[in-house]
């Protein structure tokens, strides 16, 4: 895993450190100071099954890992149900039978601990893997606020055609495992053909603006896929490169008159929400939020 230290916690002998595993999980982060990480993990509602686990690594560093496998059955039935196939085609790469998220803490000599990395994992039914970096303190957020990964109840036509989109990007196109980090690499001899993430994308090239507050911001050729009722998704004309930054995808949904929900869909398959859009009076190509804005022309 990438490494990314954000945040040390201190860990005094008062508290009743105890082993590894109790240093991390009675420790508070800095951000956060409400609950403890124990806390936070143990009770986060979009985990059908956790566990715990510590280790020492070849070069003694101390490890506290944590892996959630999230409620993700219903979502990609649901998902598969409702998005549009074609004829004698059977969209495989929604057959996702596991989604998990693996936190890395590392321990310091002086009691205190930090995040140190975040990686998703996701499983095919044909045993095809892909894994992906995430931004720790992003993922971390999301577990303190007790957030589903996967929201039966924020999932319709739009999303489903996002997340279509970035899923069939990502599947391996054969029984090997893959990831955009270096982890691994595939065999020489699978076929390139045979992976969704070479083939040419769907939709039109349009020119897009986008910026988002905090990330870099993306101006020039992107892929446009219309949806229905004026709403529409974007996504980088290569297939295999994110648009901006650490987001494959971003959904643009009508959801009122010149009113608009906008998310943005992760490489790691996360359904963020961006916000509330509306349309700018001054160039008709562009919805503005309260942090961002994209127009697609």
């Amino acid at each position: 895993m990438k490494q990314m230290y954000i945040s040390a916690i201190v860990c005094t002998l008062l508290s009743g450190c105890g082993s590894d595993l109790d240093k991390v999980k009675n420790g508070v982060l800095d951000f956060n100071k409400t609950i403890t990480v124990g806390q936070a993990l143990d009770n986060w509602k979009s985990c059908e099954s956790k566990d715990w686990k510590s280790f020492t690594s070849d070069n003694g560093v101390k490890v506290v890992e944590f892996t959630c496998h999230h409620r993700a059955k219903d979502y990609f039935s649901k998902l598969k149900d409702i998005t549009p196939k074609e004829p004698g085609k059977d969209p495989i790469y929604l057959d996702i039978v596991d989604n998990a998220q693996i936190f890395q803490f590392t321990l310091n000599k002086d009691d205190t601990f930090q995040i140190n990395a975040v990686e998703v994992q996701n499983t095919w039914a044909d045993g095809s893997e892909f894994k992906d970096a995430q931004k720790p303190l992003e993922q971390l957020e999301a577990a303190y606020e007790n957030k589903m990964h996967f929201d039966l109840n924020e999932l319709n036509t739009q999303t489903a055609q996002a997340f279509s989109y970035i899923f069939a990007m990502i599947k391996p196109g054969e029984k090997y495992k893959t990831t955009i980090t270096g982890l691994t690499n595939p065999p020489a001899t699978a076929n390139p053909t045979d992976n969704p993430a070479t083939a040419e994308p769907a939709g039109k090239i349009a020119n897009c603006d986008i910026q988002s507050n905090g990330a870099t911001p993306f101006h020039g050729e992107c892929n446009f896929i219309a949806g229905t009722g004026g709403s529409f998704s974007l996504g980088n004309i290569d297939p295999s490169m994110p648009i901006t930054e650490e987001v494959t995808s971003i959904s643009v949904d009508i959801t009122g008159p010149e009113i608009a929900e906008v998310r943005g869909l992760t490489t790691g398959g996360i359904n963020s929400r961006w916000g509330a859009a509306k349309r700018s009076t001054k160039d008709r190509a562009c919805w503005t939020g309260e942090d961002f804005e994209i127009c697609a022309r």
